[in-house]
């Protein structure tokens, strides 16, 4: 009979791992230090066509350093799309973005982005 096991410290979940002399842990995914996927998968057309929509919001949003600094990390995530960059490295540029693009995805309705960068808040 196979168990699995995981543990939970300050709301995050980790697992699975390993309990007992000469066990193991299978880890199915990427998983990163907080115990999120780090590798997902993305729909890249989706994912694309999110990027160019927030990005059109933001650059039309007054201008701040703020939006300067995601504007940028936006065309980041663009050309590591486009450059078939893996996903780890896109999430990477979405993440870069913060709390308050993540608040702007919510608020147009780019629900890949905001819970690719949602993600990377709630593990902090």
């Amino acid at each position: 009979m196979e168990e699995s096991y995981k543990f939970e410290q300050n709301g995050t979940i980790y697992g699975p791992v390993a309990v007992g002399n000469k066990s193991q842990a299978v880890v199915r995914g990427d998983y990163d230090a907080t115990g999120s996927i780090a590798n997902q998968s993305y729909d890249r057309n989706t994912l694309e066509q999110e990027l160019q929509q927030l990005k059109t919001h933001i650059e039309s949003l007054e201008s701040s350093l703020e939006n300067d600094i995601a504007v940028g990390e936006l065309a980041k995530a663009q050309v590591a799309i486009q450059n078939n960059a893996d996903t780890k490295t896109i999430a990477t540029h979405l993440k870069a973005c913060g709390a308050w693009v993540l608040n702007v995805a919510k608020d147009i309705g780019v629900r890949l982005i905001a819970n690719i960068i949602s993600d990377d808040i709630k593990h902090k």
